[in-house]
């Protein structure tokens, strides 16, 4: 199972509105450890936060660097937010209105010299003009080609991970209905039919998202929350021996996955 820790990080904040957002940068301390930004459960104003490394059983052993960040709803009249993380409490000051004085112009669709650049030894993707200067560690993967191709090029990988995902849940449904006693199978088959059919309906969305720029940056927030979670899934996937010695485990992770992509 994935384990959570308080992480190391300098901090930004910059509002826009009635939301502020979060920039954290430093250093993880595995390849595949990822980085998150959670509100902590106090009934206070405002509301204060923490900073999360989130470990996977296998870590790479290898540091890389980071800049992750998040939008939290946050209040107009709040000069400084305040983040925990494993150096203590931080007072970061808020910055008024510098998102919409520093932030670029959203590009056009059609607008031509994008690329798509991953973050080399993970599975994160990022659009950018192709002669932008990008740290080392990243590496273009498709390019060049217009705003809304490079978007599209995003999505259709992130939906191609995702169907991996429940293609891989399928499997194990299926190696698992022999060891199912006869009153659990047909509430293991109605989940199978289920991932099933939510297969064939991300299979069915690239042509969708294809067939509309606009409809491809709108989802693609939706998407990525959605692939977050089934990240989430798979790892806990790793140790299927013990994870899935039960059926009632099986029906519980089968049906958390169900519910990510039941918009």
């Amino acid at each position: 199972m994935p384990s959570k820790e308080l992480g190391k990080a300098e901090y930004r904040a910059i509002r826009n509105g009635h939301v502020v957002k979060v920039i954290a940068t430093g250093t993880v301390p595995g390849m595949n450890v990822k980085v998150d930004i959670e509100q902590l459960p106090f009934l206070i104003l405002p509301p204060v936060f923490a900073l999360y490394f989130i470990r996977p059983e296998i870590v790479l052993p290898a540091t890389r660097p980071f800049v992750y960040e998040e939008d939290v709803v946050f209040p107009k009249t709040a000069e400084r937010l305040t983040i925990t993380d494993a150096d203590g409490r931080h007072h970061v000051p808020v910055e008024e209105g510098a998102a919409a004085a520093e932030g670029p112009s959203a590009p056009s669709p059609t607008d031509p010299g994008y690329c798509v650049f991953s973050w080399i030894g993970t599975d994160q993707l990022k659009v950018a003009k192709c002669d932008a200067l990008l740290p080392a560690v990243y590496r273009r993967v498709f390019g060049p080609d217009t705003f809304a191709e490079c978007q599209g090029y995003v999505l259709r990988e992130q939906l191609d991970e995702a169907e991996r995902t429940l293609g891989r849940l399928l499997d194990r449904l299926r190696e698992l209905m022999p060891q199912a006693s006869a009153g659990d199978r047909p509430a293991l088959m109605a989940r199978y039919d289920e991932i099933a059919d939510r297969k064939r309906e991300l299979k069915d969305a690239k042509i969708d998202l294809i067939l509309s720029s606009q409809k491809m940056l709108d989802a693609q927030a939706n998407i990525e929350r959605s692939i977050a979670g089934l990240n989430e899934a798979s790892q806990e996937m790793v140790d299927v021996s013990t994870a899935l010695a039960r059926v009632a485990g099986v029906l519980k992770l089968v049906t958390g996955v169900i519910g990510l992509f039941a918009v």
